[in-house]
Protein backbone atom coordinates (compact mmCIF):
# COMPACT_ATOMS: atom_id res chain seq x y z
CA UNK A 1 0.00 0.00 0.00
CA UNK A 2 1.29 3.41 -0.99
CA UNK A 3 0.52 5.82 1.92
CA UNK A 4 -0.05 9.50 1.12
CA UNK A 5 0.61 12.00 4.39
CA UNK A 6 -0.75 14.96 4.01
CA UNK A 7 0.03 18.15 6.33
CA UNK A 8 -3.38 19.30 7.92
CA UNK A 9 -3.56 23.35 7.11
CA UNK A 10 -2.54 26.24 8.93
CA UNK A 11 -4.52 26.99 12.66
CA UNK A 12 -5.93 30.04 13.92
CA UNK A 13 -3.18 33.00 14.91
CA UNK A 14 -4.70 32.96 18.57
CA UNK A 15 -2.33 29.65 18.81
CA UNK A 16 0.74 31.23 17.35
CA UNK A 17 3.63 30.65 19.96
CA UNK A 18 1.66 28.02 21.52
CA UNK A 19 2.93 24.26 22.01
CA UNK A 20 0.42 22.16 19.95
CA UNK A 21 0.60 18.64 20.14
CA UNK A 22 -2.27 16.96 20.72
CA UNK A 23 -4.32 20.28 21.13
CA UNK A 24 -7.24 20.59 19.20
CA UNK A 25 -6.75 24.06 18.19
CA UNK A 26 -9.39 25.39 15.60
CA UNK A 27 -8.28 25.94 11.45
CA UNK A 28 -6.95 29.51 10.46
CA UNK A 29 -9.68 31.68 8.62
CA UNK A 30 -7.77 31.16 5.31
CA UNK A 31 -7.44 27.36 5.63
CA UNK A 32 -10.20 27.07 2.55
CA UNK A 33 -7.48 27.93 0.41
CA UNK A 34 -4.95 25.04 1.55
CA UNK A 35 -7.82 22.50 1.42
CA UNK A 36 -8.59 23.46 -1.90
CA UNK A 37 -4.86 22.49 -2.49
CA UNK A 38 -5.11 19.36 -0.66
CA UNK A 39 -8.64 18.57 -2.64
CA UNK A 40 -6.06 18.55 -6.39
CA UNK A 41 -3.35 16.60 -4.53
CA UNK A 42 -5.60 13.95 -3.56
CA UNK A 43 -7.20 13.96 -6.52
CA UNK A 44 -4.40 13.13 -8.61
CA UNK A 45 -3.33 10.80 -5.80
CA UNK A 46 -6.86 8.79 -6.17
CA UNK A 47 -6.76 6.60 -2.83
CA UNK A 48 -8.93 4.54 -1.88
CA UNK A 49 -8.98 5.02 1.78
CA UNK A 50 -8.90 8.20 3.55
CA UNK A 51 -7.87 8.44 7.38
CA UNK A 52 -7.22 11.19 9.93
CA UNK A 53 -5.92 12.49 12.83
CA UNK A 54 -9.10 13.12 15.12
CA UNK A 55 -8.16 16.46 15.80
CA UNK A 56 -10.38 18.96 14.11
CA UNK A 57 -7.33 20.48 12.18
CA UNK A 58 -7.28 17.17 10.41
CA UNK A 59 -10.56 15.51 10.51
CA UNK A 60 -12.29 18.74 8.85
CA UNK A 61 -10.06 18.79 5.80
CA UNK A 62 -10.17 15.08 5.42
CA UNK A 63 -13.77 14.91 5.81
CA UNK A 64 -14.03 17.69 3.04
CA UNK A 65 -11.47 15.43 0.83
CA UNK A 66 -13.56 12.24 1.13
CA UNK A 67 -16.66 14.07 0.44
CA UNK A 68 -15.22 15.39 -2.42
CA UNK A 69 -13.79 12.04 -3.82
CA UNK A 70 -16.76 9.95 -3.12
CA UNK A 71 -15.48 8.31 0.03
CA UNK A 72 -15.58 7.99 3.25
CA UNK A 73 -13.65 8.71 6.43
CA UNK A 74 -11.88 7.09 8.85
CA UNK A 75 -10.88 8.98 12.11
CA UNK A 76 -8.16 7.74 14.03
CA UNK A 77 -6.53 9.27 17.34
CA UNK A 78 -3.09 7.12 16.62
CA UNK A 79 -2.37 10.05 13.92
CA UNK A 80 -2.23 12.56 16.13
CA UNK A 81 1.15 14.49 16.84
CA UNK A 82 3.14 13.95 19.67
CA UNK A 83 2.15 14.53 23.02
CA UNK A 84 3.64 17.50 25.29
CA UNK A 85 2.20 16.48 28.74
CA UNK A 86 2.30 19.68 30.78
CA UNK A 87 3.46 21.62 28.31
CA UNK A 88 0.43 21.57 25.60
CA UNK A 89 -1.07 24.39 25.14
CA UNK A 90 1.40 26.58 26.71
CA UNK A 91 3.04 29.39 25.32
CA UNK A 92 7.20 28.80 24.23
CA UNK A 93 7.96 31.59 26.28
CA UNK A 94 6.21 30.28 29.23
CA UNK A 95 8.03 27.02 29.40
CA UNK A 96 11.28 28.74 28.33
CA UNK A 97 10.98 30.91 31.36
CA UNK A 98 8.71 28.70 33.92
CA UNK A 99 10.40 25.39 32.79
CA UNK A 100 13.46 26.45 31.80
CA UNK A 101 15.67 23.70 33.10
CA UNK A 102 13.18 20.75 31.32
CA UNK A 103 13.36 23.02 28.51
CA UNK A 104 16.78 23.07 27.92
CA UNK A 105 17.30 19.43 28.50
CA UNK A 106 14.98 18.59 26.04
CA UNK A 107 16.00 21.17 23.25
CA UNK A 108 19.28 19.59 24.04
CA UNK A 109 18.40 15.97 23.28
CA UNK A 110 14.71 15.75 22.47
CA UNK A 111 15.18 11.93 21.47
CA UNK A 112 16.31 11.24 24.38
CA UNK A 113 14.05 13.53 27.22
CA UNK A 114 10.28 14.31 26.90
CA UNK A 115 8.23 17.17 28.36
CA UNK A 116 6.96 16.51 31.61
CA UNK A 117 4.13 14.14 31.76
CA UNK A 118 4.35 13.94 27.80
CA UNK A 119 5.57 11.76 24.99
CA UNK A 120 9.15 9.95 24.48
CA UNK A 121 10.14 10.56 20.76
CA UNK A 122 11.10 6.58 20.92
CA UNK A 123 7.06 6.08 21.96
CA UNK A 124 5.96 8.62 19.40
CA UNK A 125 8.03 6.79 16.85
CA UNK A 126 6.24 3.65 17.69
CA UNK A 127 3.05 4.83 17.89
CA UNK A 128 3.50 5.88 14.44
CA UNK A 129 4.70 2.82 13.24
CA UNK A 130 1.82 0.61 14.61
CA UNK A 131 -0.57 3.09 12.79
CA UNK A 132 1.33 2.81 9.38
CA UNK A 133 1.83 -1.37 9.42
CA UNK A 134 -2.30 -1.43 10.82
CA UNK A 135 -3.32 0.30 7.85
CA UNK A 136 -0.55 -1.91 6.02
CA UNK A 137 -1.77 -5.09 6.95
CA UNK A 138 -5.97 -4.49 7.92
CA UNK A 139 -7.18 -3.34 4.40
CA UNK A 140 -5.65 -5.43 1.51
CA UNK A 141 -7.89 -4.28 -0.98
CA UNK A 142 -6.92 -0.52 -1.08
CA UNK A 143 -3.44 0.05 -2.53
CA UNK A 144 -3.68 3.77 -1.65
CA UNK A 145 -4.46 5.40 1.68
CA UNK A 146 -4.20 9.45 2.07
CA UNK A 147 -3.60 9.87 6.10
CA UNK A 148 -4.69 13.69 6.86
CA UNK A 149 -1.99 14.40 9.69
CA UNK A 150 0.90 16.41 11.73
CA UNK A 151 3.95 17.52 11.02
CA UNK A 152 5.86 15.49 14.08
CA UNK A 153 3.95 12.37 12.14
CA UNK A 154 5.16 12.86 8.86
CA UNK A 155 8.92 14.30 10.38
CA UNK A 156 9.52 10.44 12.23
CA UNK A 157 8.39 8.86 8.90
CA UNK A 158 10.56 10.77 6.84
CA UNK A 159 13.13 9.62 9.34
CA UNK A 160 12.51 6.02 8.78
CA UNK A 161 12.16 6.12 5.13
CA UNK A 162 15.35 7.80 4.78
CA UNK A 163 16.89 5.29 7.84
CA UNK A 164 18.05 8.64 9.81
CA UNK A 165 18.01 8.90 13.36
CA UNK A 166 15.09 10.73 14.99
CA UNK A 167 17.62 13.04 16.43
CA UNK A 168 17.53 14.59 12.91
CA UNK A 169 13.36 14.76 12.81
CA UNK A 170 13.27 18.89 12.99
CA UNK A 171 15.87 18.74 9.66
CA UNK A 172 12.60 18.15 7.56
CA UNK A 173 10.67 20.89 6.16
CA UNK A 174 6.94 20.23 6.79
CA UNK A 175 4.63 22.74 5.02
CA UNK A 176 1.18 23.22 5.83
CA UNK A 177 -0.95 20.81 3.01
CA UNK A 178 2.75 19.58 2.03
CA UNK A 179 2.00 15.69 0.60
CA UNK A 180 4.72 12.80 1.60
CA UNK A 181 4.40 9.24 -0.14
CA UNK A 182 5.58 6.55 1.62
CA UNK A 183 5.58 2.98 -0.31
Amino acid sequence: MTLCLMRHPPISPEYAGRCLGQTDAALHPSAADTISLMQNIAAIFAPQKIVSSDLSRCSIPAAEIAANLGLSHEVNAGWREIYFGEWENRTWDGIRQQDAGLFDAWADDFAAHSPPGGETLEDFKNRVLHQASALREGDQEASKCLVVTHAGVIRVMLCLAQQRPLSQVFDFQVEYGAAFYFA
